[in-house]
């Protein structure tokens, strides 16, 4: 019943972080680190101090760019679940990183474009 719950948590999560805007998106994730100034370049930079690990587990291990044909039948709403699914906890600097939210913003950037296929 728990994983039930968690998975109607995230999926509501996701749904509706796709209705907002990237900008929006960023500012969201600035507002998990700090509660004022520029908070949009804030959530840029925690992407960026995350990027190196997304990349690893996106375009290494999830094999991205070689396997884009199968991801490409996926909704936006199920190809970010399945990246929360596994990306796992995001931490940095002793901070949890929304996995919904970052999953989210790169499905909203591109993964191909992420990952430079």
């Amino acid at each position: 019943m728990k994983n039930s719950n968690k998975n109607s948590k995230i999926q509501q999560e996701i749904r509706d972080y796709l209705k907002l805007d990237l900008d929006l998106l960023y500012e969201t994730l600035g507002r998990e680190f700090v509660d004022e100034g520029d908070l949009i370049a804030k959530g840029k930079n925690v992407l960026k101090e995350i990027d190196q690990m997304l990349y690893q587990k996106i375009c290494n291990e999830m094999e991205f760019c070689k396997n884009k044909s199968q991801f490409n039948y996926l909704d936006t709403k199920k190809l970010a679940k399945l990246l929360v699914a596994n990306l796992g906890e995001i931490h940095l600097n002793e901070t949890k990183v929304p996995e919904t939210l970052v999953s989210v913003i790169l499905v909203k950037i591109g993964l191909s474009r992420f990952c430079k296929c």
